[in-house]
This record gives structure tokens, sequence and C-alpha cells, in this order.
């Protein structure tokens, strides 16, 4: 399906555009390098431009436009000043879709054309020392809060094709917005498990809004504890979010991996360890081994539903490292108490995260041996989504509450308290995962 794309005539040709870049380039390179990703130095050169082209850019939609496409990202400024809360822009080789967390559609403001996205990159890859060519056919760069993926047309039969992921310093998951996620009962109880520091494990497919989730719990912590975010692309924006909390934020890469970093923070003394997706096997077992000696954290991995975290994060860590299964399990029932699964769906045109099942981890005191009981479930039937309780929290978990000065009566009224449950119900209790 095409459509028509709207009549938009550039303010500039590019003609024209490029005997302006070349002149301030000719001028000013090293300004005019700095200008992508420096604030000052884009409104330094466009004063310049202002005098040195003043017939030309003779009013200030055409300078802004100027500065866009010479140190700018061009059409996708354009489509965030009219769409800020765009999460997702691509450009697939023919056409241009922005994502919101509500919507996505096709853009037809404006004709872009794969030499419009060309440039794009190429402004990109100057800015961020990067290479594009047939050689260099893919390029992944970092600019403020946009992490950006391009593959050249030598791999990609219908043309060039861009990604740009947007992640802005804000919270998406709120009080307000919350009970789009869950039940709001959920909220009460995940803000005891941070108080009570408990180690939650995250499952999902991308997009599901697990980093989101991640920094709506950050908030219920407290200037006392000192927290390590350890992340592979600055998407969190923890410490621009919670100023008053005393946040270390690190990333991957510059020869530093995940699981090194992970040994360095628990060198630090920290009291939560914020991963926000454990990928390889050394960082699942050296987060496990912080586990362990007393850290707090939350991490996430891809696992199919919140029961399987705990086979998902063994099977991870035996494919590189040699593991005992009980040893293993045994000492992961212990030590992770929550598993929590988040879908993204659509329903009626709109994008829905939301919580689809939360699971409690528990260790049998006498056998050894663990299993995962489902707490609460949510599903969507033709565009309404229900609610179940399926089992009420473990008196042992009750007790590790309370242990931690938890206040639990916000759960009272909760079937996550309930204490009348039915013999043949509680059957369900005892089925061991493994």
């Amino acid at each position: 399906m095409s459509l028509q794309v709207k009549d938009f005539k550039p303010l500039i040709d590019v003609k024209t555009l490029d005997y302006i870049t070349n002149g301030l380039t000719k001028e000013n390179p090293d300004l005019v390098l700095d200008a992508f990703v420096n604030e000052e130095s884009r409104r330094t050169l466009k004063d310049l431009a202002r005098t040195k082209y003043s017939e030309i850019l003779n009013n200030e939609e055409k300078l802004e436009y100027a500065m866009a496409e010479i140190v700018g990202m061009g059409f996708v400024e354009r489509i965030l000043k009219k769409e800020p809360e765009a999460t997702d822009i691509r450009f697939n080789g023919t056409q241009v879709t922005v994502k919101t967390n509500k919507t996505k559609y096709v853009y037809t403001d404006e004709l872009v054309t794969e030499q419009d996205v060309i440039r794009l990159i190429k402004r990109v890859a100057n800015a961020t020392g990067k290479d594009f060519t047939e050689k260099e056919s893919r390029m992944n760069a970092q600019l403020e809060y946009m992490r950006v993926n391009a593959i050249h047309r030598i791999n990609a039969p219908y043309g060039t094709t861009l990604a740009i992921r947007i992640s802005k310093p804000r919270l998406v998951v709120t009080e307000e917005t919350f009970p789009t996620m869950a039940a709001g009962f959920i909220l009460d109880f995940l803000k005891l498990c941070m108080q009570a520091g408990t180690n939650i494990i995250l499952s999902g497919k991308p997009g599901s809004g697990k980093t989101e989730l991640t920094k709506s719990l950050m908030g219920y912590l407290d200037f006392l504890q000192a927290i390590i975010t350890i992340e592979d692309t600055p998407e969190g924006h923890f410490k621009l979010l919670f100023p008053h909390l005393d946040i270390t934020s690190w990333y991957t890469g510059n020869n530093l991996s995940e699981s090194e970093l992970i040994d360095e923070a628990l060198r630090n003394d920290c009291d939560w360890l914020m991963v926000t997706e454990t990928r390889t096997a050394q960082a699942a077992y050296a987060l496990f081994k912080g586990f362990l000696t007393g850290a707090n954290g939350i991490t996430s991995i891809h696992s199919g539903s919140a029961r399987e975290i705990p086979a998902r994060y063994y099977n991870m860590i035996k494919s590189e490292l040699p593991i005992d299964q009980d040893a293993f399990f045994s000492d992961f029932y212990e030590t992770v108490k929550i598993g929590i699964h988040q879908d993204r769906i659509w329903v009626n045109g709109k994008i829905i995260r939301y919580i689809d099942e939360i699971v409690e981890f528990i260790r049998d005191r006498k056998t050894g041996r663990g299993k995962a009981v489902t707490l609460y479930r949510r599903w969507e039937e033709d565009g309404y989504f229900y609610d179940e309780v399926e089992h009420p929290l473990s008196e042992e978990f009750v007790n590790y509450l309370l242990s931690k000065h938890c206040d639990i009566s916000v759960l009272e009224g909760t079937r996550l308290l309930r204490s009348d449950w039915t013999d043949e119900e509680l059957k369900r209790l005892d089925t061991l995962n493994y």
C-alpha cells in the first residue's frame, strides 16, 4: 500500500544547501563538526550563517531548516518537532515510519528519499567517528538520546535503511499510567519489593517496557542506597531522572564488558545493581554471584514467560561455563524472589505494554528444590484486559517483607494476602518446576 506524500517544497534546495555547507565547512571545519553534537556550537554557526548568507537565509524558518540539514538530523528534527513523543523513526528503504507509545504511521509530510537518508547517515558518521561505506556497511552510533543504526544498500536490496530509537529522559511508567500496565495494587506490591531489597528479573520481548519499569521502580529507592546502573546504550537516563539518588552510571564497551563492570560494581560495595539486560553467560554468572553475596538487583533477559526465567538463566550460563545444575537452582530460588514477564500488543490501533505474569520463586527448605508460583496474570480478550491473582504470596515471602519493616497493610483486601484457599487450589503450589 502506498500513501500519497503531501505537497512539500523544501525551504532551500539541495544545490543551495551544498553551497552553504561547503562555504561554512571551508572557513570553520571544526565548528561545523562540533555543531552536530554541541548546541552552543550550533548557535554560533547559525549566527555566522545568518551574517554570511543573509540574502538566502533571510528569515528564522530558513535558518532553522538550514541548520537541521547541514549540522542536524534533517527530516528527523522536523518529525520530532511535530511528534515529540516519538520513540522510533525508521526508513525501510522506501518510506519513513514513525512509532510512538500509542501508535505507528507512515510519515507523509514530505518526500524523504534514499539520498536524504544517506546524507543524514554521513553526518552522523562524521560526528561520531564512524565509517559508512560498502566495506563498512553497518553503522551503530549513539547521539545523546538517539540510538542510530544504518545498513548500506549493498546489504539492503530496496535501498539504504535507517533506524533511530529515541529514548528521552522521561518516566513513562508513573503512578498515573501504571494501571494500563497492571492492576493498581501490583504497584503497591512492587514498592514493597523495592523497600525490602528484593532481587527481580524481568523478561519479555524487545520494546515491552522492561527498561521503563526498571526506571519506575528505581524511583522508590532513597539516597542512603548506593546504586550502580550498567547499560550497553545510554537509554535509562537514571541520573537525570533521579538527581536526588546516589547513582553511578556505567556503559559497556571501550574494552570493558558487561561482566567486568558487574565485578567492578560489587567491588564498589553497591546496594543496588541495575543491569538493564543480561546478554552473555559471563554477565549472567557475575550477576548471580553478586546476588549470592547479598547485592540487590534488577535485570532482564529474554524468556517466553516468567516461569521460564530460572531455566533460561541456567541455560545461558551453562552454554559457556561449567555449572552444577542442582546447586544453581537451589541458589537461584533462594536469592531471586520475583520474576516479571511483560508483553506488547496492538489493541484497536494502539500499542499496549503490560505485565502479563508475575511469579514468586520459592525454595523448598527440606529438598532444596524450587518452584515458580504464579501470583498474578493479566490478559487481553477482544480489546478488554482481565486480571487474576492465581496464588497468594507465600508465608515465607510475607515474613520476609515484615522482617524488612514493610507495611503490608497496603495489600489487605487483595488476593495476594488471601488465606482462605481450598485444599484443591493449594495443591498446585506443590508442583516442582524441574
